[in-house]
């Protein structure tokens, strides 16, 4: 049978209509992750190991009795200030804030406020920037990223699974009241020696142990957006001449980015290039490239991308960007139903409707130490923006063996046009988390299917970035 689960997950990119179109993805494809607070139906079981260390409840806090007071102060600046700076305690002030927008208070416009101010702190759980507040002393790393995992409503698994039981991992420190999570997040992996890791081409962040100073992808200039980390790497020019054709000359000059999102987010699709709104270097002269650039969907589904930004290089050009504005647009996943089909070796060509798609499983066949998973999703009657966030279904898609442990998917690919979509999606028994293991066959088909989803903007801006 079919089981379904309801599922709110995280916030938001952009897209423009797609007509006939046709993709593939590779192994090295973008990658993908799901949130630990999402449902799957049955729940995937982990190869690797989740920080699920308990952690005590937080102590009453008299900043947001404070707080709450000011909320009913006689300057309406105070009051504002004050409603906001609820909202930064986040799920630690929600029950005060509930109870007081509930009618535990007399004032109408505490109460007005409170509920203002929980709605906030909702959205944010959700899509927006977390906030997380730090107090520990020598504490274990495993008990860091549980306060962190919990505060920014996510989790984190672990490769090798029996990672926190490595002895020689450090006792650590941290004294962080109510800042953001990456802020947080890279102190923490630069304390401990442990990092995110991409792989298995699955949506999750799992953290890894890495040795000679750890990753580089932070090293470079990095600002930090709502729950969104841009870091620039590299600005490039150069030069081409066409032997052939002497008059085509061509002239690159283009900033490349890493972005990444705070792992409760479900991204389902982002923009491969960076919209630029305003460059200029210290002479005053335009960097901005007025040629035309066409939109480039990346199917999301990940925590972390690479993105580009193209820009012109004027004559008596200065020394560095004196400013830089972009932005990107991010479609992300905030409610969806989940598709559970057992004993999927067994199903020919049955056609299942799951939160109004109507979907036909052709089947799973073997070839050779691959495993072919062949469907057909249908229109129908469907609205174009759902449609199009059906259009890159990546990695979400799995097949689990009996025991729950999700086979790697090594590659997906596809064809639609304005009535069906066609899948293909490759997977094999072999996972690597910390060694090399062989799952069971497959034996259930789960895909979490996104049915809302919101579009989001981050607007990021970087400063005095030397030119080559």
């Amino acid at each position: 049978m079919t089981c379904l689960r309801t599922t709110m997950v995280g916030a938001a990119a952009a897209l423009a209509g797609m007509g006939l179109a046709a993709f593939c993805f590779g192994a090295d494809g973008p990658a993908s992750r799901p949130r630990a607070t999402t449902t799957t139906a049955p729940a995937l079981a982990a190869t690797t190991q989740a920080t699920t260390a308990p952690l005590p409840p937080l102590p009453p806090n008299p900043k947001i009795e404070a707080a709450i007071r000011q909320l009913s102060a006689d300057s309406w600046k105070d009051r504002q200030a004050a409603q906001e700076l609820l909202v930064t305690f986040g799920d630690e002030a929600a029950p005060r804030l509930r109870s007081l927008a509930a009618g535990a208070t007399d004032d109408e416009e505490v109460r007005t406020r409170a509920a203002a101010a929980l709605r906030l702190i909702e959205e944010n759980a959700m899509v927006g920037p977390s906030t997380v507040t730090l107090k520990l002393k020598d504490a274990k790393p495993q008990d860091v990223f549980a306060s962190i995992a919990r505060q920014a409503h996510t989790e984190f698994l672990t490769t090798p699974s029996n990672l926190w039981q490595n002895g020689a991992l450090p006792a650590v420190s941290f004294d962080l009241e109510r800042v953001n999570f990456w802020t947080a997040f890279k102190e923490i992996c630069q304390k401990t020696g442990i990092y995110p890791q991409q792989g298995n081409n699955d949506r999750r962040m799992t953290l890894q142990q890495i040795g000679g100073g750890g990753n580089t992808f932070w090293n470079g200039p990095s600002v930090i957006s709502g729950p969104f980390l841009i870091v620039a790497n590299r600005i490039y020019r150069s030069n081409s001449v066409d032997l052939a054709n002497p008059a085509n000359v061509q002239h690159e000059f283009n900033i490349a980015f890493t972005v990444f999102s705070e792992p409760k987010l479900r991204v389902i699709q982002s923009s491969y290039y960076v919209n630029v709104d305003e460059a200029a270097d210290e002479k005053g002269n335009s960097l901005v490239n007025s040629e035309r650039v066409y939109g480039s969907i990346n199917s999301g589904q990940q925590w972390m991308w690479n993105a580009s930004a193209r820009l012109n290089y004027p004559e008596n050009a200065g020394k560095q960007i004196a400013r830089f504005k972009g932005n990107m647009k991010f479609l992300l996943q905030t409610k969806a139903e989940t598709l559970d089909v057992p004993d999927v070796m067994k199903v020919k060509n049955v056609t299942k409707t799951i939160a109004r798609r109507r979907m036909l499983i052709k089947e799973v066949k073997q070839n050779g130490e691959q495993y072919e998973l062949s469907m057909t999703l249908y229109r129908d009657d469907m609205p174009q923006q759902e449609w199009f966030a059906l259009q890159n279904p990546g990695y979400t898609v799995h097949l689990l063996d009996k025991d729950g442990r999700q086979l790697t998917s090594s590659g997906w690919g596809g064809g639609s046009n304005d009535r069906e979509m066609n899948y293909t999606w490759t997977f094999n028994r072999n996972v690597w988390n910390g060694r090399q293991e062989k799952l069971g066959e497959p034996f259930r088909l789960v895909w979490e299917i996104p049915v809302e989803t919101r579009e989001t903007t981050i607007n990021f801006e970087f400063k005095d970035l030397p030119l080559p």
